[in-house]
């Protein structure tokens, strides 16, 4: 004979046995979780629903364990796999994007905040995505491709922030689709090409919103007459669900719709040809009353007078279908974002292992995910990264170690790669931990982008603008910038060797108009306005400026218009250049030239009267000669 602890080793640690023994009202239900012995000497996780009874006078427990070893396989799947996608897109710098049929935005990644301008994604929610459009022809165009297609592939399509400036991005998307295969909507990638239209144009000229729920799963039990119908018993569960149905039919009180025993009864299932039970027939059904799905465990028995009757053991697992559908959502968007972002997804042990690498790197770095699998952290990085990737590492463990680390922190760095071609590119990186159901860390999962041409075209700028800075400086020449009113909004640090004024005693409290002399500024205001209103460009335009001590000088101004992402006007960048000495220089010269033209005037005139009179004086000789 066996008792409970040959089944429960762990008997003894409830603290709840002698209740239930001594104290428990008769049928009272109680449920716990625990472990069991099998007849092979293993241990498996169960749960017990056992409640104290009286069989012919004596106290017994009645007790049913069901194995959970599945549910629990179930649980740890679904919650590893969400860890992951939270990771994902907790990190992600390109945004992941969901619409429902009506084109309504019904989940974002939180990046999408950052990029698009707005506080949190809260405010972008329950918005039509057709908002976000700059064009909306080309919205009709990618849903067009999509009805079409399915899905579509880095497709380049302008979209608006929240102050409507534009923003280009590139988008993969596919048709999303319920599990009945019926369109649900649109799931897709956004990557913000802001940085890579950017860097074109220099070189040209010059990236956790879903959680896991699981809940305990109740089970009820009933019993049927297998020749009448009739429900003999229904423990307290099933009559929170179904009410006090006992006494009456079963296919007519559980189940609706049915004119007669229900098609799908397991009663010819549960007696062998003999008459006997069969044993336990396990199966899964929908109700047809409260749409939930359970999980049924039903056996033949003998009832109390003596009739064959039915037990059904029904444990709800809606939640476990719906866990499920959620795990495969889960596993097709982690494995969308990770075959269509252009960044690297990467996951690492804590002896810095990758353990996994998306499609992506074979761009980045040429390798393929199969042949980074196989190289050393050393093998990836310059040995000056390598070695600072080592102490951000310890020290990072270090923090862990103290128990005051943030465990939602996302850790942000930069280092130099490798590429197969023996090249070395700049890598910027956000990663964050991997953690347990005790929150330990077990993992790493980060994100890499490529930020080489970037960095370059940072470096190009810089140099332009040191350039630019000593030719203006050797030139006598200043920067502005003003608004479409006029007023200065930036001026280069050489305007006070010309003007005498300090850039922070004109920028934003006087206009241009406001340094040309009094008598003629009003007119010279109007032409310059009327200039900012035909948006026209101005070269050399030779006028006037009024220095901090009261001098007039010539300068010589030059500017073109600056307009947003919408067209409009919203200022004018120029330089302006001090050419007092050249028009002094002129104006000596003019004089010089207008004596030397008296002078000669006079001359010549002398010479005329002088000739004039010879001439006179032949006239008055010839009769003579």
């Amino acid at each position: 004979l066996m008792n409970v602890t040959d089944i429960d080793p762990d008997v003894d640690l409830h603290g709840f046995t002698q209740w239930l023994w001594q104290e428990a009202p008769l049928l009272e239900e109680k449920t716990f979780e625990t472990r069991h012995r099998r007849k092979d000497g293993s241990i498996y996780p169960a749960e017990v629903h056992a409640s104290r009874v009286t069989i012919a006078g004596e106290p017994c427990i009645m007790a049913l364990a069901t194995d959970i070893t599945s549910r629990r396989e179930r649980e740890a799947a679904l919650r590893e796999s969400e860890e992951k996608f939270r990771g994902i897109i907790d990190n992600l710098q390109d945004i992941y994007y969901r619409t429902d049929t009506r084109g309504i935005v019904t989940m974002l990644s939180p990046s999408a905040a950052e990029v698009f301008g707005y506080d949190s994604t809260d405010t972008i929610i329950k918005k039509p995505a057709s908002d976000f459009w700059a064009y909306p022809e080309e919205r009709k165009e990618i849903v067009r491709r999509i009805a079409e297609e399915g899905r579509v592939q880095d497709y380049e399509v302008t979209l608006k922030k929240a102050d409507g400036s534009l923003l280009p991005v590139s988008i993969s998307c596919r048709q999303l689709y319920d599990g009945s295969g019926r369109a649900a909507g649109i799931e897709g990638v956004i990557r913000d090409i802001t940085e890579r239209k950017e860097v074109e144009e220099v070189l040209k000229k010059s990236n956790d919103r879903l959680k896991t729920v699981i809940n305990s799963i109740d089970a009820f039990i009933y019993i049927a007459d297998m020749e009448t119908y009739e429900i003999l018993f229904l423990n307290e569960y099933g009559r929170n669900v179904w009410g006090n149905v006992e006494g009456t039919i079963c296919w007519k009180s559980l189940q609706q719709g049915h004119n007669g025993p229900c098609s799908f009864c397991t009663n010819d299932k549960l007696l062998n040809k003999d008459g006997k039970p069969a044993g336990v027939y396990i199966w899964q059904f929908q109700n047809t009353i409260d749409g939930r799905w359970y999980e049924c465990r039903d056996i033949a028995i003998q009832w109390i007078d003596g009739r064959t009757a039915r037990m059904e053991i029904a444990t709800d697992i809606n939640e476990q279908k719906e866990a499920e559908e959620r795990l495969r959502e889960s596993e097709e968007k982690y494995r969308l974002i990770a075959d269509n972002t252009a960044d690297t997804i990467w996951i690492a042990d804590l002896n810095l292992t990758i353990q996994y690498i998306s499609p992506s790197v074979l761009k980045m770095r040429g390798y393929t995910p199969e042949e980074v699998m196989g190289q050393s952290l050393q093998e990836m990085l310059t040995p000056q990264s390598f070695d600072s990737v080592q102490k951000r590492f310890a020290g990072e463990m270090a923090l862990e170690s103290t128990g005051e680390a943030d465990p939602e922190r996302t850790i942000h760095f930069e280092f130099e790669k490798y590429r197969k071609d023996g090249s070395i590119i700049q890598v910027e990186n956000a990663v964050r931990f991997l953690r347990d159901q005790d929150g330990r860390p077990t993992g790493i999962i980060g994100v890499s982008r490529d930020i080489t041409e970037r960095r370059r075209a940072e470096e190009e700028r810089k140099r332009n603008e040191y350039r630019f800075s000593i030719l203006t400086s050797q030139t006598r020449t200043y920067i502005w910038e003003v608004d479409a009113e006029g007023l200065y909004t930036s001026i280069s640090p050489e305007f006070e060797a010309i003007t005498g004024y300090k850039p922070e005693e004109i920028i934003g409290r006087m206009h241009f108009y406001d340094l040309h002399p009094e008598q003629e500024r009003e007119e010279f205001r109007q032409i310059a306005m009327d200039t900012f209103a035909r948006r026209e460009t101005f070269i050399e335009f030779e006028n006037f400026a009024l220095k901090k001590n009261g001098e007039i000088i010539w300068i010589n101004t030059s500017g073109i218009p600056i307009e947003d992402d919408l067209g409009r006007l919203i200022g004018y960048w120029g330089t302006d250049t001090d050419i007092t000495e050249r028009k002094l220089a002129e104006d000596a010269l003019q004089a010089a030239n207008r004596k030397l033209q008296i002078l000669s005037s006079i001359t010549r005139h002398d010479i005329q009267n002088k000739i004039m009179t010879l001439m006179g004086y032949l006239d008055l000789t010839r009769p003579e000669i």
